[in-house]
């Protein structure tokens, strides 16, 4: 048998040994959540997993690792270190992507684009009321004086503004906006445009429906309905100052880079999926949908756009600046649930 290597993890207690190069990387996959305490050693080299584009790729720590492999200190770092680390990721990129130019295409990328080129504008006040819904609530959130009172219940309320009356119904929905921290008229305000909204989406005044063909308020669905366990206050008055001072931008770049001085800093419980959902839901010719999608592939990714980690909080800007410049290259509609909803398709394709 031959061996190329073993894991380890920092106390060098052996975990297993590697017989070939495709056991390696699948040994590599397994400790994604905590790479930083596993290290691969091959011959005379000593590697540690580093998360690169949501994968692991081996990065040379230095060489001559024989005997004393328990600490950085023994390994005889090299001044290289970096260049190293940086050539050995753009190998692995590079093969990624020459596997992905040899794999058959999944969809007719040339139909989908057809079909987004032939759509029309959509206006996002005639297909759902949640666009309504949370610019009036973040309008609320402008009144307040002070935002040191604000906690989880508020960030509900602005996350499950965008969520549909099927998974949380009109009742709860007003329950949200009982419990949260704006102003008494403010409450009553918000509660009786959800009495309004509803009441159009009755009457068929909307185009969005439920999935049973009902009406709805809400275009998303969702895994969980609260935040509480996760944020703090202070994330959370950080994340709706930003929906605040969003709410009169007009630039996308502007708002890009307004938006980017929040999200690029973890929130306990928040990635791109929800983040997107709020965002989207404020300004929806600006900020993409990055959610699950009911399991659907993303679609820009599908189309060729070349995202960075997009299920991560911290890449959402960049992301969103990359397939900003892809739909205005490509396209002439600017409202990005239409692009969702194209990517709910998948079958026709």
């Amino acid at each position: 048998m031959l061996v190329i290597g073993v894991i380890t993890n920092t106390f060098g207690d052996h975990i297993t040994t590697l017989t070939n190069y495709r056991h390696f990387a699948s040994e590599l996959l397994k400790y994604n959540d905590e790479p930083s305490t596993n290290t691969v050693y091959s011959n005379s080299t000593i590697y540690k997993l580093v998360p690169i584009r949501d994968k692991l790729y081996p990065s040379i720590w230095g060489t001559n690792a024989g005997k004393n492999h328990e600490s950085k200190e023994n390994i005889g770092l090299t001044i290289s270190e970096d260049d190293e680390y940086q050539r050995k990721k753009d190998n692995a990129i590079e093969e990624d992507v020459e596997k992905k130019e040899c794999m058959p295409e999944k969809y007719d990328k040339q139909e989908i684009t057809r079909d987004l080129k032939a759509k029309c504008e959509m206006d996002p006040d005639q297909y759902d009321g949640c666009y309504e819904l949370m610019r009036t609530t973040i309008e609320s959130y402008a009144r307040l004086q002070d935002l040191s009172a604000l906690d989880f219940s508020d960030l509900n309320l602005v996350y499950l503004t965008t969520v549909g009356t099927w998974k949380l119904g009109i009742e709860a929905k007003k329950n949200k906006v009982v419990e949260s921290h704006i102003l008494p008229d403010d409450k009553k305000r918000l509660i009786k445009l959800l009495d309004d909204i509803w009441e159009k989406a009755g009457r068929n005044e909307y185009i969005h429906v439920g999935a049973s063909g009902d009406r709805a308020i809400g275009i998303f669905g969702t895994g969980f309905l609260s935040f509480k366990r996760y944020v703090t206050q202070n994330q959370v008055q950080l994340f709706i100052k930003m929906l605040i001072d969003l709410l009169p931008m007009t630039d996308d770049n502007e708002m890009f880079n307004r938006a980017e001085e929040t999200l690029s800093y973890p929130i306990k419980g928040m990635q791109a999926a929800a983040a997107s959902m709020i965002l989207h839901a404020l300004k929806p010719f600006t900020f993409p949908i990055l959610n699950s999608n009911s399991g659907n592939e993303n679609i820009f990714e599908v189309l060729g756009v070349q995202l960075d980690r997009p299920k991560k909080l911290e890449t959402y800007i960049d992301n969103c600046r990359k397939i900003k410049a892809f739909r205005d290259r490509e396209f002439t509609c600017k409202n990005y649930r239409i692009y969702d909803k194209a990517a709910q398709k998948w079958g026709k394709y």
